[in-house]
C-alpha cells in the first residue's frame, strides 16, 4: 500500500513509500519502491532500516530523506545516481515525534 511520496528534482525518478495489508492507514513505511520516469518502470526496492512516515529530496537533488515519528529516527540517502542509491546516513533520537522532512 503506498504510504507517502517524493519525486527527485529533475522528475526523473519517483519514490514511494510502501507498507503492508496489516499497517493500512497507519502509514509506516517498510520499503521505498524507486521509478524511473522516463522509462516507466520500477528499478529498485530500498528496505528501510526503521517504520519511516513521509519523504523528502534534497533541495540540490542529491539526498532522500526519510523520517520516522515512531522510533525518531532520520535515514539519509544518496540518490545523486540511480543505479546505485544507497544509505548514506542514519540519526536516532531527532526529536520526541518528528513528522516531517523538509528541504530548504
Amino acid at each position: 500500500m503506498p504510504g507517502a511520496a517524493a519525486a527527485s528534482l529533475n522528475n526523473d525518478l519517483l519514490f514511494v513509500g510502501m507498507s503492508g495489508p496489516e499497517k493500512k492507514g497507519e502509514g509506516k513505511i517498510e520499503e521505498i519502491w524507486v521509478y524511473d520516469t522516463q522509462s516507466n518502470r520500477h528499478i529498485k526496492t530500498i528496505q528501510t532500516p526503521a517504520h519511516l512516515f513521509r519523504l523528502s529530496v534534497s533541495k540540490d537533488g542529491r539526498y532522500l530523506y526519510a523520517v520516522s515519528p515512531y522510533q525518531q529516527k532520520l535515514v539519509v540517502y544518496d540518490i545523486s545516481n540511480k543505479d546505485n542509491i544507497f544509505q548514506h546516513a542514519f540519526f536516532e533520537n531527532v526529536g520526541h515525534s518528528p513528522m516531517w522532512v523538509i528541504s530548504d
